[in-house]
């Protein structure tokens, strides 16, 4: 498969709240135009899901959870509805909203809750960086866990000579193992991170500790993390794109929206912010496997 651009969404909250004045329904109807429109002409090759796309565990309402009675699986109601229909091959890992434990996962989302994906040049490691308190059986905002290490180095054993990217719901530095640091300050396949559960947009630039690799945080379609004036992070998704020079770039894109906020409105002309770049030069010599 070769891979031109990819589109990353994450914590879309499909559930029982509305937010900016706008009916969950109507938000991911919106959600799923904004892609088919931008894909007449910026089409991706494939989308990725960072997580969150429900509040499957969580308790703190009287509506929306799983776990209350009848259950009601978010989930599953967005693969159905939501996920099908974006038009390219979906893939997606749980956040801290989605403690499913591996068999039921599976089975609603037909993906494990981790694995890669091969294209081209790159591989992507989807990382499931709260599998913690799994099928919990009350409330939960999701147990956050450190990155699988023996997973990346495996994946860096097995393919030498490509990119890699690093993608979950959420990367915490604070929390991070040594050697998970030591993996991304050693090794220059690895060139960047992705995550959701922020719900912000912009690129957390890498430190001298983890190689300078950047973390670049994917945004929402649900509620701002931008304190105030949300339309600075508003609804949108993170593109990655690869051009025939090595050039990589990537940056978050926010289709047109007007909302309510407050006694006001949110109104967004269509754009992109918070851009990244390197260029890796392809190496011509080498021969990459790839799958049509």
């Amino acid at each position: 498969m070769i891979i031109e651009r990819i589109i990353f969404l994450s914590d879309v909250h499909d559930c029982h709240i509305d937010w900016y004045g706008t009916k969950t329904a109507d938000r991911m109807e919106k959600m799923v135009k904004d892609i088919a429109e931008r894909q007449k002409t910026h089409p991706a090759d494939l989308f990725i899901i960072l997580g969150d796309v429900s509040l499957d565990f969580w308790m703190w309402n009287e509506k929306g959870s799983y776990l209350r009675t009848p259950s009601v699986s978010n989930t599953d109601h967005f693969v159905k509805n939501y996920m099908t229909r974006l038009p390219g091959p979906a893939y997606i890992i749980p956040g801290n909203h989605e403690q499913y434990g591996n068999e039921k996962w599976m089975e609603l989302t037909g993906c494990p809750r981790s694995y890669i994906i091969e294209g081209g040049n790159a591989v992507f490691i989807l990382l499931d960086n709260f599998a913690g308190n799994l099928d919990p059986t009350e409330h939960s905002d999701g147990t956050h866990t450190q990155t699988n290490c023996d997973m990346v180095k495996h994946v860096l054993e097995q393919y030498p000579e490509y990119l890699i990217f690093l993608c979950a719901h959420h990367f915490d530095p604070a929390t991070e193992s040594e050697e998970f640091r030591e993996l991304l300050a050693e090794n220059d396949q690895i060139v960047a991170l992705f995550q959701g559960h922020t719900h912000l947009s912009n690129v957390i630039p890498g430190d001298e500790r983890t190689g300078g690799k950047p973390i670049l945080q994917t945004g929402n379609y649900s509620y701002t993390g931008v304190k105030g004036d949300p339309s600075a992070s508003f609804w949108g998704w993170r593109e990655l794109e690869f051009e025939d020079d090595g050039t990589i770039r990537s940056f978050y894109h926010v289709p047109e929206s007007h909302a309510r906020h407050g006694e006001g409105t949110v109104d967004v002309e269509e754009h992109d912010q918070d851009e990244w770049e390197i260029c890796i030069p392809f190496d011509e010599d080498y021969e990459y496997d790839e799958e049509e």
